[in-house]
């Protein structure tokens, strides 16, 4: 873990940004964020699959995530 600028993104399967989970400067440690599965309007997000981006520094890594209800 290292000190600097973090991003967490959520989008739908057609690439379009749902939330914006944390967009700031973290010092070193560990960290947790829970979606509480609605978007940027505070509209709640349908069951579906979504991604997930994680931006740290000059890395960069996107994942698929299940939402059940």
């Amino acid at each position: 873990a290292e000190p600097g600028y973090h991003e967490l993104l959520i989008f739908n399967v057609l690439g379009q940004q749902v939330r914006r989970l944390a967009g700031e400067t973290f010092s070193a440690g560990v960290y947790r964020i829970t979606w509480d599965a609605r978007d940027d309007f505070g509209r709640p997000s349908g069951a579906g699959v979504y991604l997930y981006r994680l931006v740290s520094g000059s890395q960069a890594v996107t994942r698929k995530m299940l939402l059940l209800k």
